[in-house]
């Protein structure tokens, strides 16, 4: 199983306090990511390189 862009944590809306940031973005229970076989990281922004969530 590949998990493309992980977002695991709370990361975004620490940095950006800003109202109904939480609705842009979905957070992935990390239970459903015991039997990766990898990670691809798309590119650069917050949402898709997660380095908490790495």
């Amino acid at each position: 199983m590949l998990c493309i862009d992980p977002y695991l944590t709370c990361s975004i809306e620490e940095k950006n306090q800003i109202l109904n940031l939480r609705e842009r973005f979905h957070r992935l229970d990390p239970a459903m990511l015991q039997e990766l076989d990898g990670v691809l990281v798309t590119h650069g922004h917050d949402d898709h390189l997660d380095v908490p969530s790495l």
